[in-house]
């Protein structure tokens, strides 16, 4: 038997950790940025006669330093690209990924120099 969201969270690290950025969910101490981190992914079923299906709403934290926003957005650029093309969930049919919001932040108190981007998606898993 598998869990729909623990093969979700798996898949995600997985297809995030093919690019240039490393991808944690506890980032360690003491870690340079840049990074991205898998935050909370909630669940709702969407059960029907026929069908089996799991929506998920799965935010995404993109981690940034820099004089300037740049480098945080272009990671958020790169996790909407790479989840928009599609990834594999064992056990699962990706049906639908749906970028819900994104927002860029300036963390205050970091002495301006730490950039936080938060990406929220849907995501529709089928079995």
């Amino acid at each position: 038997m598998t869990i729909a969201s623990i093969e979700l969270q798996k898949g995600l690290y997985t297809h995030l950790s093919s690019g240039p950025y490393e991808v944690y969910e506890l980032v360690p101490p003491n870690t340079d940025m840049p990074y991205i981190t898998i935050g909370n992914i909630t669940k709702a079923n969407s059960y029907t006669k026929t069908n089996r299906r799991y929506t998920f709403s799965c935010t995404i934290h993109s981690w940034s330093r820099g004089t300037s926003s740049i480098e945080q957005k272009t990671i958020d650029e790169f996790i909407h690209e790479t989840l928009m093309v599609g990834f594999t969930v064992t056990g699962y049919e990706v049906d639908i990924v749906r970028l819900v919001m994104g927002e860029s932040l300036r963390e205050v108190g970091s002495d301006n120099s730490v950039f936080h981007g938060v990406q929220e998606f849907e995501i529709t898993l089928a079995e």
